[in-house]
């Protein structure tokens, strides 16, 4: 009797194991810019980062570029390097989700150059800058940036008994050697979600 229990509730068992174990969730692609992607209160998505950089891209273009107010040096084309950009949320991720968009699409423009070796942080290209480095040492002159991007990215979250609110604070500043600003911009992207009824 009980063997035959054992042997019931053992095959009860595999069966579950075996109709949720080969049932793979299922998977779709969906377009980076649908309105189907999702959004997250508690921190910043890839469609906020893309929004931010189309918008912060277009004031650039607009303010700086149209009017040609960026100028490189012996009249070539402007060189923009990269400063800090700080995170400054409670999400930790890399701050190219942002940089990376709006370097690509002024580099589009061609009217601006952007550079791999002279950025703040680290060299994104080891190669590139041996071979800067060679090539200054040769012609005995420097490859200098004309201008440098920085920023900072602020969150600022409300919440009331049932409601949340998440602002995130994109900040970013355009400077020439001098340290003189030649464009600001500032945009905001807020998202309001539910408070769950468990937790918080």
């Amino acid at each position: 009797m009980i063997k035959s229990i054992l042997t019931i509730a053992l095959t009860g068992t595999c069966a579950v194991f075996f109709m949720t174990g080969c049932s793979a969730p299922k998977t779709q692609y969906v377009d980076s810019d649908s309105s189907r992607l999702i959004a997250n209160v508690d921190e910043i998505n890839i469609q906020d980062f893309a929004r931010a950089a189309d918008e912060m891209v277009q004031s650039i273009i607009e303010e700086c570029i149209s009017t040609g107010a960026l100028k490189g040096t012996n009249g070539e084309k402007p060189i923009l390097a990269i400063s800090r950009i700080v995170n400054n949320t409670s999400t930790q991720f890399d701050t190219d989700l942002l940089v990376k968009r709006i370097r690509t699409e002024l580099l589009r423009t061609g009217k601006v150059l952007t550079t791999t070796t002279l950025n703040l942080d680290t060299s994104e290209d080891p190669l590139a800058l041996e071979a800067m480095q060679m090539e200054e040492a040769i012609q005995q002159t420097r490859l200098v940036h004309n201008y440098t991007l920085s920023g900072k990215i602020i969150e600022v979250t409300t919440r009331t008994s049932n409601l949340r609110q998440s602002t995130y604070e994109f900040q970013l500043t355009l400077s020439d050697r001098r340290g003189l600003n030649v464009w600001e911009e500032v945009k905001n992207i807020t998202k309001q979600g539910k408070r769950p009824t468990v937790g918080f």
